[in-house]
């Protein structure tokens, strides 16, 4: 009985700590884009939380290999993984991920759309045959794209393409914020709707403007998100498939076989807006509708404040707490008596 208590203390203290680290290291990731946008050079501060919290994992999973998380630290862990993803994107790092690893995830992505748009298709009333019509642009234009929309994160540099696109992280930004209503038994709100649209739409120029595509591919796999009735997903990995199916359920209204109210319009409004008004070319257009939007850097600014949020949306670990002297629950007296019981003074 006494082992079985030393175990379980083990673990809780573990866990505590492995929450501390996810937190620490998602703030000095946030931390990072507010201080380096402007910087010539980039020092990712938030390295040393990142290398610091990716040894005691290891040694976590080794010491306690069939122990289940909490919902509150899956989720922050799910939260660090998206967060040093999308605020990294721009410039390669230590902590980017190969390239084989985002490549199988576009496969996975793209699968997943085309099964989505055979059961429904939000393009199938809209006119984009000048995207399948026109060849990508040339380089000297994807240059002039690329300094103009991403010079303010590189003031003394010509920009070259993000290591990560948007496109690559669009799948893990829906499988973060279903996993968000999950945890806060919430629905989606409109103002979620209208960043996840967004989203998409920032994607897309990002895919044309920035890397040169051609055809329709990238919008297809793009807006392929919504609720499905038959399964979209074509996963074989469990957990790969058990994120599909939460994202599907995401957008699922709560009754029959209804999507949630204002998802169809919100993403039927910005995608109908990829239609070429008769007498302008593709490039014009494109560069038009970037220009309606925030724009590349302001909007990764935005996403950030939306991760910062979530970040706050949860109780901050008990170490973060005790480090700020002040513990939910507890006065001033208690926390001291617990700070002298943990050995933190």
């Amino acid at each position: 009985m006494d082992k079985n208590a030393d175990i379980a203390t083990e673990i809780e203290v573990d866990e505590s700590i492995l929450d501390y680290l996810a937190f620490t290291a998602i703030k000095a990731l946030l931390d990072d884009t507010q201080g380096q946008r402007h910087a010539s050079r980039h020092e990712l501060k938030a390295a040393p939380s990142l290398n610091m919290l990716d040894s005691f994992l290891t040694i976590f999973n080794y010491k306690h290999p069939q122990h289940t998380l909490s919902p509150n630290i899956r989720f922050r862990i799910r939260l660090l993984k998206f967060t040093s993803l999308f605020t990294q994107r721009l410039r390669a790092s230590e902590t980017s991920p190969p390239a084989p690893s985002l490549q199988s995830l576009c496969r996975r992505n793209r699968k997943r759309a085309q099964t989505f748009l055979s059961h429904q298709n939000p393009l199938s009333n809209l006119d984009l045959s000048l995207f399948e019509k026109s060849p990508p642009f040339p380089d000297h234009i994807l240059l002039t794209n690329r300094t103009r929309l991403l010079s303010p994160a590189f003031p003394s540099n010509p920009p070259p393409p993000p290591s990560i696109s948007l496109l690559e992280t669009l799948p893990l930004f829906m499988a973060l914020s279903a996993a968000q209503t999950i945890l806060s038994s919430s629905p989606v709100t409109e103002l979620w709707m209208r960043l996840a649209a967004r989203y998409m739409m920032q994607a897309i120029l990002e895919q044309y403007l920035v890397y040169g595509a051609r055809g329709i591919e990238a919008i297809q796999e793009a807006c392929a998100y919504g609720f499905d009735v038959e399964d979209s997903s074509q996963e074989e990995d469990a957990e790969a498939r058990e994120d599909d199916l939460q994202v599907a359920n995401m957008f699922w209204s709560g009754e029959g076989t209804e999507e949630v109210g204002g998802w169809a319009e919100i993403r039927g409004k910005h995608l109908s807006a990829l239609v070429l008004p008769e007498g302008t070319s593709l490039l014009e257009h494109l560069q038009r509708l970037e220009s309606e939007q925030l724009g590349m850097v302001e909007f990764e600014r935005y996403v950030a404040e939306f991760l910062g949020g979530l970040m706050h949306a949860q109780p901050k670990p008990l170490l973060v707490q005790l480090e700020e002297g002040r513990v939910h629950g507890l006065g001033k007296r208690e926390t001291q008596r617990l700070k002298e019981r943990v050995g933190w003074i």
